[in-house]
């Protein structure tokens, strides 16, 4: 389920869709399962890797470093996986 939320900024209209957990619980339902099921979406969802990653900004630079340095790791390991 999603809400949509619309904020006017000078002549720019932006539209945010945040996504909600809904988490179910029957009527005599333990919360131990019901967090249990919780912890699941939010790890699922993504949501606490996107709040780290948020936390602090990272130069376009620094990204493009990383990235580099991801798909040379990638490339090493998948030509030494093919060698033998």
């Amino acid at each position: 389920m999603s809400i949509l939320i619309v904020r006017r900024f000078q002549r720019n209209v932006h539209t945010y869709y945040n996504s909600m957990l809904i988490i179910t619980v029957k009527e005599h339902g333990s919360i131990d399962r019901a967090l249990k099921a919780l912890k699941k979406k939010v790890e699922k969802s993504g949501q606490n890797r996107e709040i780290r990653r948020r936390k602090e900004f990272t130069k376009p630079s620094v990204k493009r470093r990383e990235e580099v340095k991801a798909a040379k790791h990638r490339q090493s390991y998948l030509t030494s996986e093919s060698n033998g």
